[in-house]
């Protein structure tokens, strides 16, 4: 390409950047970032979010942290997608702090939080027995326009079926019926299972 006179660009560098998270191939992907800085061509949120994504699979929580910094330090500001993928990762990698910090972020950034985001927190809020953050967040969903489906209900409810909270359960349901979310087979199963085992 440089030999025919062609400059690359941040979309070319973007596509050589996917193809070598693809590899995870993390050497070369800081090498293509670090050229670009010298070109004086800077990476577009897309290309940070690709970074991001291959980090997150390969479980490189550390190194995502440092993208994430990098990211601020460029002045290149993350969108919802970005924001989702990484505190997903976090999640996922037992890093809760770390992932309240980043979703608090969201919104001095001025960037919403979609639904996978929500769903997200209030899965692993759930699994971790924390009550009263999974129900705010599910609340906060309302306030902020932001539907919760049925994928942020679901643990809600496993977690009532798991502490015995029957009465929050039923208000889960009716709440989730008020909204026109329709239970699946498995949800039902799990429900029977779940009262059943608690003697209702």
């Amino acid at each position: 390409m440089k030999k025919h006179g062609f400059r690359p660009n941040s979309y070319t560098y973007t596509c050589f950047i996917e193809t070598y998270c693809r590899d995870k191939d993390f050497r070369r992907v800081n090498d293509t970032l670090e050229e670009m800085e010298k070109k004086g061509c800077r990476p577009t949120v897309v290309t940070y979010t690709i970074v991001m994504k291959a980090l997150a699979k390969a479980k490189e929580t550390d190194k995502a942290m440092g993208v994430y910094q990098k990211m601020k330090a460029d002045k290149c500001s993350p969108d919802a997608s970005f924001y989702d993928v990484f505190i997903h990762a976090l999640s996922k990698s037992g890093r809760l702090k770390n992932s309240d910090t980043v979703f608090d972020d969201m919104s001095k950034q001025g960037v919403s939080p979609g639904v996978s985001t929500y769903n997200t927190l209030i899965s692993i809020a759930t699994h971790n027995s924390q009550e009263t953050k999974a129900l705010n967040l599910l609340k906060q969903m309302k306030e902020k326009g932001c539907k919760p489906d049925s994928n942020a209900y679901i643990p809600l409810l496993k977690m009532c079926c798991k502490l015995g909270r029957m009465k929050l359960l039923s208000f889960l349901l009716s709440h989730m019926f008020e909204n026109d979310i329709s239970l699946d087979f498995g949800l039902y199963c799990l429900l029977i299972t779940g009262c059943a085992g608690r003697g209702n």
